[in-house]
């Protein structure tokens, strides 16, 4: 069996005993050198000792238990994972009230597979082949949910998927009206033909290119639901906290009018406010991850107005509530989709703008598109420039993740300079220039010329002797060629004053746009 330790609290699940004990934590690799740990010591091996944790209270209640999802376990963080041991009362931790916890930690680096065995009087639990490394969460709608044997090569990329050092798992699809604390799974199971097939191909192609450049353990954590609304990921305090959103929170605890609104709501949960926060996020949280992942907008294209606000308010409270500060957070930009209509260009300007986050990165993936399908199968280059931003981001590698990000403008003589941010190696195209936009003081967008000018890009049109915006690859399905020089392609983009149209929340069940879904998914 393999495990994939989580970094905090590696126990959860808790089993109850009423006797004062003292609690010890023993965690051993293959080969037998033991790490003990009682009241917060740690000997043997690497010296690692986060706290050291004392108290007295012997008679209080006591909970001891493991469940690192279950029977393959990762744990987060080539820094270390954080093991946390919790206890209310005994001897050897920090005297709390009853039915409290106390936390004490212990940081491991990455490595070889372990076993852990928590003892606590005549408890004992062992867990076997746990490692100690990144874990990332993956969340978002049906592109992140698309699994790995309906996407690009399913049959070469299945056979050869052997990755024992690769951990997945799948939350079950479930919205709640109230926020859970664990959710049935399989779970952790270790990377091979027989158990990715159904696991979400931008994440494995994340976790694959991670583990190979960085060569510690990968567990990846699939939590996402095709057709749903970014709403549903973000928790209730979050929306009930801005003025734009809180109205739909309202009018989602509203009684139903009757029995017909009642059923529509049934079959419609995993749209309404905070319901896969409260299913599928929540449980997850206490959970220590390196950073996460989405993949999320084409069920909020028709809100496109609010998305801004929405995305840096889940993004925000996300981190407040995983406690481990501005951890990484990685997006997919819309891909190029014709029929996404007029709703799509100003939806990737909302994501581009989640980068004023700290921490954020974006995968442009405008290139690799498909005109008529929404679900494009190239997952792997998706999944390669997410971890492109990861190895940056997270693990301060100096490289360049990012294609050209526009950064400002100047008028010169009739003409538009732009100047960009992310150019790495310099400015490319395959021919001519393609996908440029400019509009005068009557805020007509005509086709434009453009070329490029060392770091720059220069734009004109005829008869506009007065250019005041350009705008690139501004349409659902575009067909602009600007990349960099590492091949990672610009993000669409628009200047000028662009002013969103002021309009309230839209509640997201009431959305026109049909849901899409992945395949059919059998999860771990």
């Amino acid at each position: 069996m393999a495990r994939v330790a989580a970094v905090k609290p590696t126990l959860v699940g808790w089993k109850l005993g009423p006797t004062p004990h003292e609690s010890a934590l023993h965690v051993t690799n293959r080969i037998g050198a033991a790490r003990h740990a009682s009241g917060g010591r740690c000997r043997a091996g690497r010296r690692k000792r986060r706290d050291d944790r004392r108290g007295n209270g012997p008679g209080r209640q006591t909970r001891v238990g493991v469940d690192i999802f279950r029977p393959h376990g990762a744990a987060a963080g080539n820094q270390g994972a954080r093991l946390g041991h919790g206890v209310a009362g005994g001897r050897g931790h920090r005297a709390v009230g009853r039915r409290k916890v106390a936390l004490w930690m212990e940081t491991l680096e990455p490595g070889k597979p372990l076993e852990m065995t928590v003892s606590s009087g005549d408890q004992t639990i062992s867990l076997k082949d746990v490692l100690v490394g990144d874990v990332w969460i993956a969340s978002g709608q049906s592109n992140m949910e698309w699994p790995v044997g309906a996407a690009l090569n399913p049959d070469a990329e299945i056979a050869t998927a052997d990755w024992p050092e690769i951990r997945i798992i799948d939350v079950p699809n479930v919205p709640s009206d109230e926020p859970k604390q664990s959710f049935e799974s399989a779970g952790w199971q270790p990377c091979k033909p027989e158990t990715i097939k159904s696991f979400s191909a931008v994440a494995y192609y994340f976790g694959r290119h991670l583990h190979k450049e960085l060569h510690v353990p990968i567990g990846l954590i699939g939590c996402n639901w095709g057709g749903t609304p970014m709403e549903a990921w973000t928790s209730r305090e979050a929306l009930e906290s801005s003025e734009t959103f809180r109205p739909i929170v309202e009018a989602a605890a509203a009684p139903p009018k009757d029995d017909a609104e009642a059923d529509q709501r049934r079959k419609l949960a995993m749209h309404q406010p905070a319901a896969l926060f409260n299913g599928m996020l929540s449980p997850v949280i206490p959970y220590a991850i390196r950073g996460a992942i989405w993949y999320q907008g084409e069920s909020n294209a028709s809100r496109h107005a609010q998305y801004a606000e929405l995305s840096k308010l889940m993004v925000s409270d996300w981190r407040n509530r995983w406690g481990q500060g501005d951890f990484p957070f990685l997006l997919v930009q819309l891909a190029a989709f014709e029929p996404g209509g007029d709703n799509w260009p100003p939806l990737r300007e909302a994501q581009l703008q989640t980068l004023e986050l700290p921490k954020t990165g974006m995968a442009v993936a405008i290139d690799i598109g498909d005109k008529t399908d929404i679900h494009p199968r190239n997952k792997q280059e998706v999944g390669r420039r997410l971890a492109l931003a990861a190895l940056a981001i997270a693990h301060g590698k100096d490289l360049v993740y990012s294609g050209p990000i526009y950064r400002k403008m100047a008028v010169d003589d009739g003409a538009v300079r732009l100047s960009f941010d992310h150019i790495g190696g310099g400015l490319k195209a395959d021919g001519e220039l393609k996908g440029f936009e400019i509009a005068g003081p009557d805020g007509k967008w005509v086709p434009a010329k453009a070329a490029i000018d060392g770091a720059q890009v220069v734009v004109s049109a005829d008869g506009v002797a007065d250019p005041k915006a350009v705008r690139y690859s501004w349409s659902a399905y575009p067909d602009g060629n600007l990349f960099n020089a590492e091949g990672l392609p610009a993000s669409p983009f628009r200047t000028g004053e662009v002013e969103a149209p002021a309009e309230p929340a839209e509640a997201p069940a009431a959305s026109s746009e049909k849901p899409e879904a992945a395949p059919t998914n059998p999860r771990n």
